[in-house]
Parts: C-alpha cells; sequence; structure tokens
C-alpha cells in the first residue's frame, strides 16, 4: 500500500486525508511481541506531500498482510548530507499514552486494571481497552504513573501481573490471552538454517543441574545433595560438552527430604524448564525462511505472523521446542514481511547462574514464618493461574452423572494435577486422572494424606498414637502419655542449679511424676514435693 499523510489532529483514518505518499522508495513496519512498533520511510524532499509532513503528523500504513492500516505519530525527520533525501520515523498512535498520567487505584481482575486505567487517567484518554485474559491476581498502582508504563514495562505492569499479549489496533488496546496461533510451522535445524546459527542456539543449553536442599538437620544447619550430584537431561549427551548449574530446592521442602524425594524434584525440574531443549532465538529473512519452507511468493505470510507459534526441531538431539514469532519487519510497499525474529530473548548461561544466585538470597532473607508461608502458599495456589483448565463431568453407560474431576488443563490425557470429586468422597492426584489419589476424604469419614501441613488445630479431642518433633528426639505418646523434650530447663535448689541446658524433660503418666535428668543428677517431683537426688 501507499502510505497515507494526516493531519496531528486527526482521529479516523478512512479517507486519504492530506494525500497518499506515492513518491515513498522505503517504508518498513517493525513490531515486536508487546514491545517497539513503529514506521521508517524514506522519501525525496521534494517529493509529494513532503512539505505537509511534520513533527506530529499521522501517516498510515499496514503492519502485516491482514491487517488494516495502522496510524503512526512522527517523532523524527532527518535528511541526508546533500539534502535530496529524508528519512522519517515514526511511532504507533498508543505511544501518546505515555503523556496520559494515571493516578494511583487496585484492581483484582486484568478487564478492571484496564478499564481503572482510562478512569483513573487526568488527562483525556481517547483509547479503549478490551481484553480476554482470565488469570487471577490483583494489580496495584501506589503512585501516579505513565499510563503506557502500567500497561507494560514496569514493576507491577499490567502486563507483569496478568501476563498475555497486547494487539494495538488505532485506538484500541486489547490484551490478548494469545494474540497468535500454532499453524504448523516446522523449522529444522541443520536442514533450514545454517549451522552457525544452530551452533548460537545451542552454546547456552544447560544440560544438567545440581540440586541441593540447605536447612536444619535437627539442631544442625546442613547442606544436602544427591550421592551422583547431577542430574543430567535424557539428551545432554548429545551437547559438545555438559553445561551444569546449581538448584536450591529448599523451598519445595519443610524439612530435610529424603534422597528419592530430592531426586524426584530436581526431574520434575528438568521437565518444567525445559533443561537440554536448545533455546530458540533467531532472526531470518522471510526470503530465506520461504524458501526453506517450500513457500512462494505471499504463501509465507499466510503462514505466519507476529505471536504465531512455530516447532523447531533440533535433530542431532532428538528434541523439539515450541518458540513464538517475536518480531517482524514489514515492507509496506510490497506488503510482504521482510524478517522474523523468533523465540525467546537471549537467555546466557551467566544469566541463568545469576538467576539461581537471587533465588538463593531471597530464600536467605525470607524469614516468615511456616504458618506465614503455609497461608500464602495456599493462597497463591487457589488464586494461581487457571488458564486451560477444565471441568469433566464422569457418566455412567446410561449417561447419568457420576463425578467430576477439575483438571489443570482442557485434555484429560495431559492433566496433571486434578481433583475428583464422586459419591465415594474427593481426591487430589499430582499423576493425572488415573492416579494414583494419594490424598483422599473419602465418605466413611477418613481423611488419607501422604503429606499434610497443619496450619492451626482447635479442638476438644484427639486420637492418635506418637506425635514427634523433626529431630525425633522430642516426643509425645497420646496413648500412654509418656513424653520426652529436651529444652532449657533450670531448677534451683539450696542455691545449685542441678538442671541446666540441652537436658531430658520426661513424664510418666502411670505415677504422675515428673523426672528430670541431667548426667546422672535426678530430679523428682511427685505432686508439691520436690526430691533432688545429686551424685557427684
Amino acid at each position: 500500500m501507499i502510505p497515507v499523510l494526516y493531519a496531528s489532529n486527526q482521529s479516523t483514518f478512512t479517507t486519504n486525508g492530506l494525500g497518499r505518499l506515492i513518491d515513498c522508495t522505503f517504508a518498513h513496519v517493525t513490531e515486536q511481541r508487546n514491545g517497539q512498533f513503529e514506521l521508517e520511510l524514506e522519501m525525496p524532499i521534494n517529493g509529494l506531500h513532503f512539505s505537509e509532513i511534520g513533527l506530529g503528523s499521522i501517516i498510515t500504513a499496514k503492519p502485516s498482510p491482514t491487517r488494516a492500516a495502522q496510524p503512526f505519530e512522527v517523532y523524527s525527520i532527518e535528511k541526508t548530507m546533500d539534502g535530496m533525501m529524508a528519512t522519517i520515523r515514526a511511532q504507533h498512535i498508543s505511544y501518546r499514552l505515555s503523556l496520559i498520567p494515571v493516578l494511583p487505584f487496585t484492581a483484582t481482575s486484568a478487564n478492571d486494571a484496564l478499564q481503572g486505567l482510562k478512569s483513573h487517567a487526568v488527562e483525556t484518554c481517547p483509547f479503549t481497552f478490551y481484553t480476554d485474559v482470565t488469570r487471577a491476581g490483583t494489580y496495584t498502582q501506589t503512585e501516579p504513573a505513565s499510563l503506557r508504563n502500567r500497561l507494560a514495562g514496569e514493576q507491577g505492569s499490567v502486563l507483569q501481573v496478568y501476563q498475555g499479549e497486547y494487539l494495538f489496533d488505532g485506538f484500541n488496546v486489547n490484551l490478548l490471552a494469545a494474540r497468535g496461533v500454532d499453524r504448523g510451522t516446522e523449522i529444522r535445524y541443520g536442514k533450514n538454517l545454517q549451522s552457525l546459527e544452530q551452533d548460537q542456539s545451542i552454546e547456552d543449553t544447560i544440560t544438567g543441574i545440581v540440586p541441593y536442599w540447605v536447612g536444619k538437620d535437627g539442631e544442625t544447619e546442613s547442606v544436602y545433595w544427591l550421592p551422583e550430584v547431577v542430574l543430567y537431561s535424557p539428551n545432554a549427551t548429545s551437547f559438545p560438552y555438559k553445561r551444569t548449574v546449581v538448584v536450591d530446592m529448599s523451598g519445595d521442602f519443610q524439612e530435610k527430604p529424603t534422597e528419592a524425594q530430592l531426586r524426584t524434584a530436581g526431574q520434575q525440574y528438568i521437565i518444567d524448564n525445559n533443561i537440554g531443549v536448545p533455546k530458540v532465538s533467531f532472526e531470518i529473512s522471510a526470503e530465506t525462511l520461504a524458501q526453506a519452507l517450500n513457500y512462494k511468493g505471499t504463501a509465507l505470510s499466510e503462514r505466519i505472523d507476529l505471536c504465531d507459534i512455530v516447532t523447531i526441531i533440533f535433530p542431532p538431539f532428538g528434541v523439539s521446542a515450541k518458540a513464538k514469532v517475536i518480531e517482524t519487519v514489514f515492507d509496506v510497499l510490497t506488503e510482504r514481511f521482510v524478517s522474523f525474529k523468533i523465540g525467546d530473548e537471549r537467555f546466557t548461561l551467566a544469566d541463568t547462574i545469576a538467576s539461581t544466585t537471587e533465588q538463593i538470597k531471597q530464600s536467605e532473607a525470607n524469614q516468615q514464618t511456616f504458618m506465614t508461608q503455609a497461608l500464602a502458599q495456599a493462597t497463591a495456589l487457589i488464586n494461581g493461574d487457571l488458564t486451560g483448565a477444565s471441568v469433566v463431568t464422569q457418566t455412567d453407560a446410561n449417561g447419568n452423572p457420576v463425578g467430576i474431576i477439575f483438571m489443570d488443563t482442557t485434555d484429560p490425557d495431559t492433566a496433571v494435577n486434578c481433583i475428583r470429586i464422586n459419591a465415594n468422597g474427593i481426591g487430589f492426584s499430582q499423576s493425572g486422572i488415573s492416579g494414583p489419589y494419594s490424598s483422599a476424604w473419602t465418605i466413611n469419614g477418613t481423611l488419607d494424606m501422604s503429606q499434610i501441613n497443619v496450619i492451626n488445630i482447635n479442638a476438644s479431642n484427639i486420637t492418635a498414637g506418637i506425635i514427634r518433633d523433626r529431630t525425633g528426639r522430642n516426643f509425645w505418646n497420646l496413648e500412654t502419655g509418656e513424653m520426652q523434650i529436651q529444652a532449657s530447663v533450670n531448677i534451683d535448689v539450696g542455691g545449685r542449679n542441678y538442671i541446666r541446658e540441652s537436658n531430658t524433660l520426661s513424664y510418666e503418666s502411670d505415677s504422675f511424676a515428673w523426672m528430670f535428668m541431667y548426667n546422672g543428677n535426678q530430679a523428682t517431683v511427685n505432686g508439691n514435693n520436690l526430691e533432688v537426688k545429686y551424685y557427684g
């Protein structure tokens, strides 16, 4: 298309405005996922309508083959040394949001946050806001700020709290859960792309981790790791050399884990964080990509657009990874893409180590009590990301409902965390809909938990066996009444201290007597009488 020039105060762009810039020789729109959205064009200074272009003028241009022309506001006009040509740079009209301040407020949903930005703006805001994001979270703004900065780009922004992908369309701001789609496009490293790009893409791939736990083992501060030390990704041997980082798993366990527990947690970390899968980040011209994928003409534009998902296959390593198109450069004049940037921003080994170090520092700085941590964790889980979750109703052969299953995905075959409810009780599984349901509350009153963390109990009657602390040295037998506590105990008799720190306090229910021991020195309490025996 030919870019069209409009006056700076124009708000609708359905006419030819001040005129079409037919002498334009170059016009590219660069758009990044949740980032830059700008137009750059070149034209002779004696070209038609050039004299009418000024700072603040608006030029419309298409950013992709499938989208309508977008308004861009001119912020720079630079002439060449010979004074014959000029380069004009303009930013999308949504950048005007940077100059609209917003007063503090809070919101509990993405939609309320976006509408709150508009309602709390101190200047007229001609933009409309829409979102389909349902992610739970609380948006909190404590001081006046730029509206655009609160959309994205700073701590506590709407994007950081609720995630998603922005689609700016004229004066419409859309925060979408997923702007792009998976079109089934596959790119094979080593075949479609040059080997240099392949080498660059795998140079920072982590191949293994050293999971460890640090905390108190009884009264002693200790650090605990696995006998084999390193857990490797299944394809670690395919890489030229090992790249291993340490991972603090202390936050996953309230007490020192067993060897099996630590190993399982480490193996799950490898899966969750794609350890051993190359990080995808490369830039490729549309022409090269079209040739590699056997696309001709404009067919490529029908297969790839900004925020779309492509599959990157790494034959030497036997793995594949999904990656997003995070930047496009579009030729406005020919209405074809010029280049694509695919994958996440580069995440280096140094970044990984720095991130891990920061996590360790945060863990050390966190001095919350177990109760506070448990409450915070429970709240976070219940209010957590529900995107893609679903509920399935189970039926019998006659179609009658017999139970329901809450899943963390929409597909029962891929669901991991599940809650199943039927006439027999409620069960919790972290191994899919078939279980095992290691935590359950059945209709006969049985509460069966593989692990249970109790924040607070108020009860008039408790029937149980032996209660022990994490050291195993202190216990209370609720059946016999026997109790042993190692603590700081002092009894002064006749000016002499017979019981000192770290001694044993025992209570025998049969004799109703308290007995204190310290290296052979014994003090016995029977009723109100204190009898002290001192040896040595």
